[in-house]
């Protein structure tokens, strides 16, 4: 007699290399948009400019250029994170990795990004109030 045992694992989903080679270019930011269904007086809208761009390089770098942003349309950022694909629609930027960041969209022409975001409101007789949301960043190249 003989005896077969057959053990199943849960497999991380294979990163494509279609989706890294299309990933793994320069960005042109279109407008990054804040929605609170809840409250929509928090809501922004950021259109970029044309200097502003993510890059996502091979050597998991990404970089973040603008001149504003949807919740600061004044003051410029430029920010340099690690960047890593958890699977073909999420990615995480190091050291935030408990954000993820859905690929909403990704062709050779477009690439749409979102992920959960939260206001917090202190009101001026001190109750704080909590609003989720959705971040949106239009991208193109």
């Amino acid at each position: 007699s003989s005896l077969i045992i057959l053990a199943g694992c849960k497999k991380d989903s294979p990163i494509s290399s279609q989706t890294i080679s299309l990933l793994q270019n320069k960005w042109t930011l279109q407008s990054e948009t804040l929605v609170f269904p809840t409250n929509s007086s928090l809501d922004r809208r950021y259109e970029g400019v044309s200097t502003d761009y993510y890059l996502f390089e091979k050597n998991d770098t990404l970089t973040i250029n603008q001149a504003g942003s949807a919740n600061l349309p004044w003051l410029p950022l430029l920010l340099n994170f690690k960047y890593r694909l958890l699977d073909n629609s999420t990615l995480v930027y190091e050291p935030y990795s408990s954000m993820k960041i859905n690929i909403k969209t990704l062709t050779s022409q477009t690439l749409i990004l979102t992920n959960e975001i939260t206001a917090t409101i202190t009101n001026t007789n001190g109750t704080v109030d909590t609003y989720n949301g959705l971040r949106t960043d239009s991208l193109k190249r």
